[in-house]
């Protein structure tokens, strides 16, 4: 493994919890106006986690609610 790659397990066996969307929810799209703020200190502020974490999440939970149905 590189330093700083991103790397994401996730497991089903629950289900998803409704809060925890909602709160993934509301970080993607403070990232998003970040990024399309065009304000550089926005930007700079981001993280690693805020970018590519809550996208890998995200992904994760999309699939495994896919396949529960």
């Amino acid at each position: 493994m590189t330093t700083g790659e991103y790397q994401a397990i996730g497991l089903g066996l629950q289900g998803t919890n409704p809060a925890e969307l909602t709160r993934l929810q509301a970080e993607l799209e403070t990232t998003k106006a970040a990024l399309e703020s065009d304000d550089e200190a926005a930007i700079g502020a981001l993280t690693g986690q805020d970018v590519f974490g809550n996208l890998l999440t995200a992904t994760i939970l999309s699939y495994l609610g896919l396949n529960a149905v």
